[in-house]
């Protein structure tokens, strides 16, 4: 997405396909393709982009052995849908014990034999990418930023006192992608929306949880600078200032 009703897609750049905007996106598309191609109201428009649930059937479906089973290591929420949806198809072996929430991932096993495939598919990457002399180049550029990016949010939640909380168990938080809740572990719907409504005045858009889980989430993907992200940490840390006794 280059530009959105003029609002800087760098910030924070996660939309939802079933946000507002994207409504407008979506009923603006269709209008425009009944005009040009002349589709009377008695047919339906259908965008078919065949992507996300859609292919936990067709994993199951299209790669099905003869014994018709499979492992499913699952790790989150999306692998568990995924698990899931291919019962109706094969016989699942959990790799992992459930859990919930997924807020930790489950160590390796001797099942698993991703370290072999991981490290191909990561030399590979660097060979197509430069070699190791431009890999050790982009590290010092980027991993301070990225590190530093990541600080800023965490520590303002830690500092909190328990105001912001982040459900994810500290040795496996995403540089990335920060989820937090607002107004003590379980979230405060009022404050949480209140909060989103007040970034989205600043510029800052797409802060809110994923629908599945609800409360908040930073991306601090490579496009945000640490501007952004020190702008980001000055709301949060004014919007506490704030609204601190209503917790």
């Amino acid at each position: 997405m280059i530009n959105l009703h003029s609002v800087d897609p760098k910030i924070f750049p996660e939309m939802s396909h079933r946000s507002k905007d994207f409504a407008e996106v979506l009923n603006t598309t269709e209008k425009l393709l009944r005009e040009e191609m002349s589709i009377p109201n008695e047919f339906e428009v259908l965008f078919l982009q065949g992507g996300a649930t859609g292919q936990f059937s067709a994993i199951p479906l299209n790669l099905k052995n003869d014994k018709e089973s499979a492992d499913y290591a699952i790790t989150g929420s999306w692998s568990s849908k995924s698990a899931l949806e291919a019962t109706k198809y094969i016989n699942i072996n959990h790799v992992f014990p459930p859990q919930k929430p997924y807020v930790t991932i489950p160590d390796e096993t001797w099942r698993c034999f991703r370290r072999i495939y991981i490290t191909k598919l990561v030399l590979e990457w660097i060979r197509d990418n430069g070699g190791v002399n431009s890999l050790r180049e982009r590290n010092q550029v980027r991993s301070p930023l990225v590190m530093a990016k990541a600080k800023c949010i965490y520590e303002i939640i830690s500092n909190s006192k328990g105001f912001y909380s982040c459900p994810v168990d500290p040795k496996y938080r995403s540089l990335m992608n920060i989820p937090f809740r607002i107004g003590g572990t379980a979230g405060d719907d009022e404050l949480e929306n209140k909060f989103i409504a007040g970034a989205v005045e600043m510029g800052m858009i797409g802060l809110k949880g994923h629908r599945s889980v609800g409360g908040i989430r930073a991306s601090l993907y490579n496009a945000i600078t640490m501007e952004e992200t020190m702008k980001l940490g000055e709301y949060m840390k004014h919007f506490m200032e704030v609204n601190y006794s209503n917790h």
